[in-house]
């Protein structure tokens, strides 16, 4: 059965939009940091070397400011993309087998108890995926074994003209509320 891809670009938009704010903050911290570093660096540097050729600093630190800017600004905008691609790989590698593990809990609670969609091989929740697809093929063999019982009790009531008890009856309609399909 071919790996159905879906077309969301967020998955779990809280999850990734958290990610996305985290790692942008500690970017602009990182970058800020750095850019004072340098800033402090080199005003020292150019004021000593300027000094001695009679320069005024304070005409290099105007000089210095739009260019160290510029450089910050470039930076910053090529660190916001790097990260919001970076952000969206991983939360999808993260969030998209959690997202179909999720979504195959929600049939199995509403009674559909088909075999999970496949998960791809690398990805960290595949060991998870697949203990939930034997949990959920135990649990069919289950309840297909509790039908047969269920049939077999209530067809020995009908045999014998008795009137199949109610707590019985209860119990098949019960048991055939799930949808149990079992692929070979």
């Amino acid at each position: 059965m071919p790996i159905q891809r879906r077309r969301l670009l967020l998955i779990d938009r809280r999850f990734q939009f958290s990610l996305i704010g985290t790692l942008l903050a500690i970017q602009l911290v990182l970058i800020g940091g750095a850019m004072g570093v340098l800033w402090l660096f080199l005003d020292s540097e150019m004021g000593a070397t300027l000094a001695s050729a009679h320069a005024t600093a304070t005409t290099v630190r105007a000089l210095l400011l739009p260019v160290m800017g510029t450089v910050a600004g470039v930076n910053a905008l090529v660190a916001i993309g790097v990260t919001i691609a970076v952000v969206l790989v991983a939360s999808h590698r993260i969030a998209g087998p959690l997202y179909r593990v999720r979504t195959a809990l929600a049939a199995v609670e509403e009674g559909d108890l088909a075999p999970l969609t496949a998960i791809r091989d690398h990805d960290q929740a595949g060991a998870l995926a697949d203990q939930l697809t034997a949990t959920v093929h135990r649990l069919a063999d289950d309840i297909a074994c509790a039908q047969q019982g269920i049939d077999a009790g209530v067809a020995a009531c009908e045999a014998s003209g008795a009137a199949a008890p109610p707590a019985l009856l209860e119990a098949r309609e019960r048991v055939a509320r799930y949808r149990v399909q079992r692929g070979a």
